[in-house]
């Protein structure tokens, strides 16, 4: 390997872990842990938005969704014949 290519690979590592250093932990991730900490000190914790709903969905929305999606999505470059 030529020395301008370690030199080269270097600098970039370095960058890469410079940026790796600098990363914020997820919002998410923090909501969780915090969550967890909470709970386990005996408080009482309710879980909005953090996976899916326990709740049905009903079916007037469902059969809504279901029949908005078109059968067949129209493709620019396909001529109709």
């Amino acid at each position: 390997m030529s020395i301008q290519l370690k030199y080269s690979l270097n600098q970039e590592m370095k960058h890469i872990k410079e940026n790796l250093i600098n990363i914020k932990p997820s919002a998410t991730l923090a909501i969780n842990e915090l969550s967890k900490k909470l709970e386990s000190e005996g408080q009482k914790i309710y879980k909005f938005g953090l996976g899916q709903s326990p709740f049905p969905i009903p079916d007037t929305i469902r059969l809504n969704q279901i029949a908005s999606v078109p059968l067949a999505t129209p493709i620019a470059s396909v001529v109709p014949i």
